[in-house]
């Protein structure tokens, strides 16, 4: 039934999981216009982006071992204040007038980095959340796709009337509304594993 999946936990859940991926929709657009018309121009942007991504796609796994040692839930709230920090200090960066790359590219690196370690947490919340794990999974894929539409579009319209650095400070809210959210989410305990290393963990 419709009551069964739209809990209360499952409503701040899917809330944090789609302001947080609205969110990494948003940054690519920001980070484009701070840069493309700086003395980096289209290089800066594309070092930029690969800062950002590279971490994710290579931490992502590790991710996915600190998640079941430590907890979906914090390591999901964890991330979520440290990429809120890092913003906050990207539009810092912005502020001061034409950016620094490397202090840029830090930053989106460790953005990345918080990213890797958000991701792994949602398939080992949803069946803590929903009885229903497919038509959760199916809900959370659907928001999933529209905010690889509605993130882009946000950014550009915003950036119409506001500069890069108050769009990424849009952005960092995003991060705190889903910290936020997940904070108040109560899940069901994990069920008890065998103790093992991190390295059998990680194969």
């Amino acid at each position: 039934s419709r009551t069964r999946l739209w809990t209360p936990d499952f409503r701040l859940f899917f809330v944090a999981r789609t302001t947080s991926l609205l969110g990494d929709q948003m940054l690519p657009i920001a980070i484009t216009v701070a840069l493309v018309n700086t003395r980096y121009g289209m290089s800066g942007v594309g070092y930029a982006l690969a800062a950002h991504i590279a971490p994710f796609a290579l931490l992502l796994i590790f991710g996915g071992v600190l998640s079941d040692r430590f907890g979906a839930k914090r390591l999901m709230i964890v991330s979520d204040v440290a990429r809120l920090v890092c913003q906050v200090a990207l539009v810092v960066v912005l502020v001061q007038g034409e950016p620094v790359l490397w202090q840029m590219l830090v930053l989106l690196a460790l953005l990345g980095a918080g990213g890797a370690t958000f991701q792994p947490g949602v398939a080992s919340m949803i069946p803590r959340l929903a009885r229903d794990v497919q038509r959760a999974n199916a809900v959370l894929r659907v928001a999933e796709s529209s905010t690889i539409v509605v993130g882009p579009s946000v950014a550009g319209l915003l950036l119409v009337f506001l500069s890069p650095s108050a769009v990424m400070a849009v952005d960092a809210v995003t991060y705190a509304v889903s910290g936020a959210c997940l904070y108040f989410v109560r899940t069901s305990p994990p069920r008890a594993t065998r103790a093992s290393s991190f390295r059998a963990d990680l194969v």
